[in-house]
């Protein structure tokens, strides 16, 4: 291919060569010339116009962020090509960006989300009778079953898998899939049948020189070795994993052997070795937000502690790792996969059976069960109109009532607001007050037009209790904008979830803005040195977080600072927020949460965490 591209013209057909190289390079783990290929691909797609590889080479740069933890680049990057695809109506396109959005997930943690997507994979490949990919698609249903446990219909997942794989003679496919099973196999105790399974993969990979498969393959045999009790065996096997993989410098792989070594020193009783490890398993994990390592890496640290009669941090060990597991397994997941699952299988029989049940409604008309029907329609229709005009009363009655109540709760939000915004101006006056007291003439005439500007924002606002998150973005990058002019050495960052639609997803106005200010003048303005403030939004299942995070001096030396020096200062943005925070929940019937703990590093304090969460009821248009 690389001859070929000397020679080739400006033409789909070298666009289509450069993905291809940019995808073999993944897989050789040349990040910098994979990159480079998927960009000049993008380049002359857009160039000649060929989307189909755009789509491509977006999917390349997705690949190529996920194997560098990049979650962000490569959510983007599969919606991006996602888009694409659908618009020029690529079904095979469109069902594999499904199912990499599914991955996405799946390697979040997040598996309600991450089977919704490959169930809608899974329908669009059986409609276009891609037998390849409907296995691939089996595969990864089968991943999530496995994740929670339900190894019954992880099996069933895979052996239809296998059977498609090895019909088509996919050897790739054949492997990850025998791998998969052994896994369950080995979870139940069938270490024969597991071994078997093992085999398989390891003679494939060596055959293909498949690093990657190679250094899985050492990986999962040595764990078989753990669970026979055949500890040399496993470290020999787990040692070789580990070496091909810093080879290849894959950070995921490596993490999840220093996991496995860190057990295997535990059992060999060698405190010094496991900690080492396992210290670096839970370092690499949660670089990379991978949080079945965190949790595996927690579990093992709180073992070794505690053989070590270190108790009070097995602990606290202890303590994360059930908060890591449960944020993974719990009721609520399993209960949206198994409507997920129930609603795929109904819509399948329901396609299949439409038009029997059409055939049997033809047959049973006939003129004694029409009257009969009419009858029935007539009784049946005079009792609804009985019902309905009750219920329109009722109803009446009930919109009457809560209009009346909104219009009392809007009310006390404005009075509240007025007093909010006063509030904030007092202390964006004194900011310039200070700066005029310095001299700094230039910023503080700046700092004046950008107040005017931030004016112009509130009183726009000022008459609705609900703003865009886009709006409440806008704002708060202008205020922390005016807010550096005071703090120089300030660095801020807002981030919002790229699934977001801040356009049309709402938020009560002027909710954040003082919590960044009450992180600004009482966590950062007093702290020497670097000075961070971090708000991070997403969603989670029905919720919104907004997250705020300052390395700044930490709540208790914050309030002595406070006792010392601005003993005439009282803040009243954090009581008028909890006001309307009542307020909101005894209208809309949802609370908003909000949480603010030290940010402990090191053993002692290195800033302030606000969480605040959001009911999805109150982030929708028209609510």
């Amino acid at each position: 291919m690389l001859s070929i591209l000397k020679t080739a013209k400006e033409d789909t057909n070298k666009v289509n060569t450069l993905n291809t190289l940019s995808n073999q390079y993944i897989w050789l783990t040349d990040f910098q010339a994979s990159k480079k290929y998927a960009v000049d691909a993008l380049l002359l797609s857009q160039k000649i116009n060929f989307k189909k590889g755009i789509a491509n080479a977006y999917n390349n740069m997705a690949n190529l962020a996920n194997r560098q933890s990049n979650s962000f680049e490569t959510l983007k990057y599969q919606l991006a090509a996602l888009k694409i695809r659908e618009e020029i109506g690529d079904k095979i396109g469109i069902g594999a960006s499904y199912n990499n959005i599914g991955i996405f997930y799946l390697d979040q943690g997040n598996y309600p989300d991450a089977l919704k997507y490959y169930l809608v994979s899974l329908k669009i490949r059986e409609e276009v009778g891609d037998k390849q990919r409907i296995a691939e698609s089996y595969n990864n249903i089968g991943e999530i079953y496995t994740n929670q446990g339900n190894y019954s219909e992880a099996l069933k997942n895979y052996f239809a898998a296998l059977k498609i794989f090895e019909e088509r003679g996919a050897i790739n496919g054949m492997s990850v899939t025998n791998q998969n099973i052994g896994h369950i196999y080995r979870q139940q105790g069938s270490y024969a049948e597991a071994l078997k399974h093992y085999l398989v993969p390891l003679k494939i990979y060596e055959k293909t020189g498949d690093k990657p498969g190679i250094a899985d393959s050492y990986s999962n045999i040595g764990l078989l070795y753990v669970a026979q009790g055949n500890y040399q065996e496993a470290l020999k096997n787990c040692l070789a994993s580990l070496k091909i993989n810093e080879e290849m410098e894959d950070r995921e792989r490596i993490a999840e052997c220093y996991n496995v070594l860190g057990n295997l020193y535990i059992k060999l009783n060698k405190p010094f070795e496991a900690k080492k490890y396992l210290d670096n398993a839970l370092s690499f994990n949660k670089e990379m937000g991978i949080r079945e390592g965190i949790r595996d890496a927690y579990n093992s640290l709180a073992e070794l502690d505690s053989s070590q009669s270190n108790f009070k941090s097995a602990y606290q060990n202890h303590k994360m790792y059930i908060l890591y597991r449960d944020s993974l397994i719990n009721k609520e997941n399993a209960e949206k996969i198994v409507r997920l699952q129930m609603q795929y299988e109904f819509d399948k029989k329901e396609a299949a059976t439409e038009l029997e049940q059409q055939k049997a409604i033809e047959a049973t008309k006939n003129r004694s069960n029409v009257v009969m029907m009419i009858s029935a329609i007539l009784i049946i229709s005079s009792l609804f109109i009985i019902l309905l005009i009750r219920q329109r009363n009722l109803k009446k009655r009930a919109v009457e009532k809560a209009r009346a109540s909104h219009k009392m709760a809007e009310l006390e939000l404005q009075s509240l607001r007025t007093q909010l915004n006063p509030h904030f101006m007092f202390n964006s006056l004194n900011a310039i007050q200070e700066l005029i007291v310095m001299e700094e003439n230039e910023l503080s005439q700046s700092y004046l037009e950008r107040f005017a500007r931030l004016l112009r924002m509130l009183l726009e606002n000022a008459d609705q209790p609900f703003i865009s998150l886009k709006k409440e973005i806008d704002f708060l990058k202008l205020y922390l904008s005016l807010e550096s002019l005071r703090i120089p050495d300030l660095q801020y960052s807002i981030e919002a979830d790229p699934m977001l639609d801040t356009e049309k997803t709402m938020i009560p106005n002027m909710m954040l803005q003082p919590y960044i200010e009450n992180a600004l003048w009482h966590g950062l303005q007093n702290k020497q040195g670097e000075k961070k403030l971090e708000l991070n939004i997403y969603r989670q299942n029905e919720l919104l977080r907004y997250e705020i995070k300052d390395n700044g001096v930490g709540r208790k030396k914050a309030a002595e600072l406070k006792t010392l020096y601005r003993k005439e200062h009282h803040s009243k943005g954090m009581e008028l927020l909890s006001k309307r925070f009542s307020l909101l929940s005894k209208e809309y019937g949802e609370d908003i949460q909000t949480k603010v703990t030290d940010v402990i590093e090191n053993s002692g304090v290195a800033g302030t965490l606000v969480e605040i969460t959001v009911p999805s009821f109150l982030t929708e248009p028209g609510k």
